[in-house]
């Protein structure tokens, strides 16, 4: 449909004017964009915006008249232009179920990095200098949904991830045939065609993975070869593809930050090993129950160990969230501020602990009866899945006791 303005000039199509109920005449309305037709609330802002700006938005069938003026009612034209466009039920049901299902994989993939990344050397200092930034994250906003800050990246990452391995298969069972077909026919011209067709394969994914990769990385970008490499060639004869590439790259990079992950993971073990370490020799002291010395060193460093455990979480929250090492040592502001949420403080380190068994039964009674493997990763998964909600729990508290405990001060 083809719209003009009252001087003739050719406006821009948009949503038509008949489906929102304004008067066609009227010449000085805002021209809306394509997008408008993919979010609803943007729809209804903008409605109302028109009702409420311009009296001359007018539906002669429908809109109240005011008894004083004579007039169209604008409150009452937005509402039933706000009403007359929104979405229905099922298409809301659908949208909802599409972000939560969104969010659902965004948590499986970053899980899955996560406890590959623990499998690592080294990768656990990392791992935990997450898991305390995590629990920084909700404690300063006091959100649950703010704490998993690596979403949009462990999304990117686990579609390539997951791109390439599926392209990978076909490469595999060419690469099984070929091998079948030398181990029957050496020197046949056969085994020498399924060499050369193996060869192709691999080159051609590669080139495809590696357009895939370059456009972006997304889920449909590895089932579209050929328009990515229609957009790959018109970004390289632009001249500026290498730059832009290399600076999506350091900005994904970047967003992982992994030097302070390290340095928050570096600050969790220092302080558990600061706190846990004396306590810890003097639990492991019982050698001779006969010997008095034994015995008192054995339950001064039960007591010790066991007071240490219950106040180290909220130790190292605060430190992470005060960005000083020596705030690991402030017991006293941890303290007064349990006591103003002593039940919340109670109940979130009971779940803790009561979750931190359940690695420890996964052990026990599904790792030990397998054969020896070095396979850590499913251990690292069942431990994340464990700690991370209790940890955000932990968050928590601190942030409601630390607003308390300021607004009384």
């Amino acid at each position: 449909m083809c719209l003009t303005r009252a001087n003739g000039e050719p406006q821009r199509p948009g949503i038509p004017r008949r489906w929102l109920g304004l008067n066609e005449s009227y010449s000085e309305l805002p021209v809306f964009s394509s997008k408008t037709y993919s979010t609803a609330k943007m729809i209804r802002r903008e409605t109302k915006y028109l009702a409420g700006i311009h009296p001359g938005v007018q539906d002669k069938k429908q809109s109240p008249m005011n008894e004083q003026t004579g007039d169209r009612d604008d409150a009452g034209q937005a509402e039933i232009l706000s009403s007359a466009i929104r979405p229905g039920l099922w298409r809301r049901f659908f949208r909802a179920f599409a972000a939560v299902t969104q969010t659902v994989v965004d948590v499986i993939f970053l899980l899955g990095l996560l406890a590959i990344t623990a499998s690592v050397p080294l990768g656990n200092v990392l791992i935990l200098g997450y898991l305390l930034e995590v629990q920084a994250r909700v404690a300063r906003t006091g959100k649950l949904r703010g704490g998993l800050f690596l979403l949009p990246e462990a999304r990117r990452l686990g579609t390539i991830l997951l791109g390439i391995a599926l392209w990978l298969i076909p490469v595999q069972l060419v690469a099984n045939l070929a091998r079948d077909r030398q181990l029957l026919a050496t020197d046949s011209y056969a085994s020498l065609f399924w060499i050369i067709f193996l060869v192709l394969t691999i080159l051609i994914v590669s080139i495809h993975l590696i357009m895939a990769i370059g456009c972006g990385g997304r889920w449909w970008q590895f089932l579209r070869p050929i328009r990515n490499t229609r957009w790959m060639l018109k970004r390289v004869r632009g001249g500026n593809y290498l730059q832009d590439a290399h600076q999506e790259i350091c900005q994904f990079l970047a967003a992982f930050r992994f030097l302070h992950l390290a340095k928050i993971g570096l600050l969790g073990y220092a302080a558990v090993y600061i706190w846990l370490a004396i306590p810890g020799y003097m639990f492991t002291q019982l050698n001779d129950v006969t010997l008095r010395w034994q015995v008192i060193i054995f339950a001064v460093g039960s007591v010790t160990l066991t007071l240490a455990f219950l106040w180290l979480p909220l130790l190292l929250v605060h430190a992470v969230v005060n960005e000083r090492v020596s705030a690991v040592f402030e017991h006293a502001t941890v303290r007064r501020m349990t006591q103003r949420v002593p039940l919340r403080w109670t109940l979130a380190t009971a779940f803790l602990f009561a979750l931190s068994i359940l690695p420890l039964l996964y052990v026990a009674l599904i790792k030990a009866p397998l054969p020896p493997h070095r396979v850590q990763w499913d251990l690292m998964l069942v431990f994340l899945v464990t700690a991370i909600f209790p940890r955000m729990l932990i968050g928590l508290v601190y942030h409601q006791g630390m607003r308390r405990l300021t607004s009384v001060s």
